[in-house]
């Protein structure tokens, strides 16, 4: 039986689980994933085609499984979330789209931000995530189908 081929990307919680996840699988799936932390929407975005080259992976990936989110939703020195709402909905459609180029034939799930601890990431003026910044970007009104 020809082993299943699954791509993950995604911020640092992604990178919290890659190891495991191909551990687990090692005898049913080849698991793929960039070394270093995808970051923010617009950065996978930009990068998306390169880590495919990067990992060769063929057309014919069989799973994706992506999260964005966190670094969207992280403010800086209280200047608003580093990704506004309406781009962080256009950048996950032209992200969707792309992959839809980029793997045919790949199911696709897309894993939503998890809370924070937010006592860990109030350090005031300078860097803040807030769980009510993060539900606020889950409710986007993003309607892609694949």
């Amino acid at each position: 039986m020809e082993k299943k081929k699954v791509l993950l990307i995604g911020d640092s919680i992604r990178m919290g689980y890659d190891k495991y996840v191909k551990r687990h699988l090692v005898d049913t799936c080849d698991i793929y994933y960039p070394s270093e932390n995808c970051r923010f929407a617009q950065y996978i975005l930009r990068n998306l085609k390169d880590w495919k080259k990067e990992l060769n992976v063929s057309d014919d990936l069989d799973l994706l499984h992506w999260n964005v989110g966190l670094w969207d939703t992280l403010e800086l020195f209280e200047d608003g979330c580093l990704t506004p709402p309406d781009f962080y909905e256009y950048f996950l459609e032209k992200i969707c789209r792309q992959i839809k180029i980029l793997f045919p034939k790949a199911k696709v799930i897309f894993a939503t931000s998890t809370p924070v601890l937010e006592h860990r990431f109030l350090t005031p003026k300078i860097s803040v995530r807030k769980n009510d910044k993060i539900k606020e970007y889950l409710k986007s009104d993003l309607t892609v189908t694949f």
